[in-house]
């Protein structure tokens, strides 16, 4: 626990880049700065990008695992931290061009990609320094602060671009100096048992074609994994295609302002979750993932459900709604998605389920939102105003997968490493 406070203060530090370059915040920028400069299909592909950059980054997660592996765990967070923060410094500097959508685009997505790296890697770090018993719980008191100062930055940014569409650009070279400091206070920070957890994934890593070839092997050899990734990737699937198109028809439907879109998809889900974090987190601590995925992604479908309806419908009220049911999921969300792999991954090995996981939300994040916006632009060409029935097929994709977890839980009963009792106890599936 004496790592915590210094954890607490970077982390405080770094959520404020991050929360610039989340992608439902570029998202907004990206569509409003844009807007009526560039042509519209490209400028809806652009958005599709940068709101799925935070995913499509982690495809390199088995670089970033391979690179850190044997190595320093602090060090070389540290060097990716800074690259992140500097990252935003691209965005600042684009003009409103073609070029500079260009550029922009590309200061997002180094900013997401830098930062995968970071969460590829701290999550061998919080294995290290604290017990399964209550790693939910500090990781969910890391995850709501770092929420709220998320949202603050998102808020920031959407109240510049009230005053004027360019006033986000003071935002972000502040962010890159915050985000600074925070990786030189993470810097001073320890690793239990560091020389251990190194010597131990030298032990267990093999050479680099053993470690590129890592996450085939994990998900031929470990069955439960398997089909844990599989009904992942059929439920992030749908919460990854739905952002891209709900941005552009906040804009194109509603004709909403800047600040209300980042208000709704950002903002006003980040500020909930700090409330459902930690319920989330004292759930999770007594059950295995598996478990929890069974319940929590139900949020996920009615956050969506709530989207869909608004827009079908035509009610704004709606969107408020849906806005509320997304900052409950994302409060679990920010728990299971830092620690689920855990119940899963053998000693020395924590890295590599992370990797896993995280390179299968990449490959989700690089297909999703071009493929929800590809639907949403062919339903406007087909019947005009038909875009909006694009959110069918997450909310779809959704529901399948949460009744995945359901029967997954229900027909197996596993149990996370440190805790006894089987994850079948007071409030799970039966």
């Amino acid at each position: 626990m004496k790592h915590y406070p210094r954890e607490l203060r970077a982390w405080a530090l770094l959520a404020v880049p991050v929360g610039v370059a989340e992608g439902e915040v570029a998202g907004v920028v990206v569509k409003n700065l844009y807007a009526g400069t560039v042509d519209g299909v490209l400028l809806n592909h652009a958005v599709a990008l940068v709101s799925g950059a935070p995913a499509m980054a982690n495809l390199l997660s088995f670089f970033w695992s391979g690179l850190a592996h044997g190595r320093n765990k602090i060090r070389f967070l540290f060097v990716m931290q800074v690259l992140c923060a500097l990252s935003l410094l691209l965005v600042a500097a684009a003009p409103v061009s073609r070029a500079g959508l260009l550029l922009l685009t590309a200061g997002f997505v180094a900013t997401r990609l830098f930062w995968s790296a970071v969460i590829t890697v701290r999550a061998a770090v919080w294995r290290a320094n604290y017990p399964r018993a209550v790693r939910a719980n500090i990781t969910g008191r890391l995850s709501v602060m770092s929420a709220l100062l998320m949202m603050l930055a998102g808020l920031g940014t959407g109240l510049l671009m009230r005053a004027h569409v360019s006033g986000f650009r003071f935002m972000y070279p502040l962010a890159a100096c915050v985000g600074i400091l925070g990786a030189v206070a993470y810097r001073r920070l320890r690793v239990r048992g560091h020389r251990n957890l190194i010597e131990e994934e030298r032990r267990s890593g093999g050479d680099r074609k053993e470690r590129l070839l890592a996450p085939f092997a994990i998900l031929r050899s470990d069955l439960q994994f398997r089909r844990f990734m599989f009904w992942m990737a059929l439920f992030g699937s749908g919460n990854l295609m739905l952002t891209a198109p709900l941005i552009v028809s906040l804009s194109e439907h509603f004709a909403l302002p800047p600040l209300v879109q980042l208000l709704v998809t950002s903002s006003l889900p980040l500020a909930v979750a700090t409330l459902s974090v930690p319920l989330w987190a004292a759930y999770f601590d007594r059950v295995h993932v598996v478990a929890f995925r069974a319940w929590h992604s139900w949020s996920y479908v009615g956050a969506n459900l709530a989207f869909c309806c608004a827009l079908l419908l035509g009610s704004a009220a709606l969107l408020w709604v849906g806005s509320l049911l997304l900052g409950v999921a994302t409060g679990g969300g920010m728990i299971a998605w830092n620690l689920g792999h855990n119940d899963y991954a053998p000693p020395g090995r924590a890295n590599q389920y992370m990797g896993v996981h995280v390179t299968l939300n990449g490959l989700r994040g690089l297909l999703s939102p071009f493929l929800g916006i590809a639907l949403y632009e062919w339903l406007e060409r087909s019947m005009p105003g038909g875009g909006r029935y694009a959110l069918l097929l997450p909310l779809a994709l959704n529901t399948i997968g949460a009744l995945g977890f359901v029967r997954m839980a229900r027909t197996r009963a596993v149990r996370p490493a440190g805790l006894q009792p089987s994850y079948r106890r007071r409030g799970t599936p039966s």
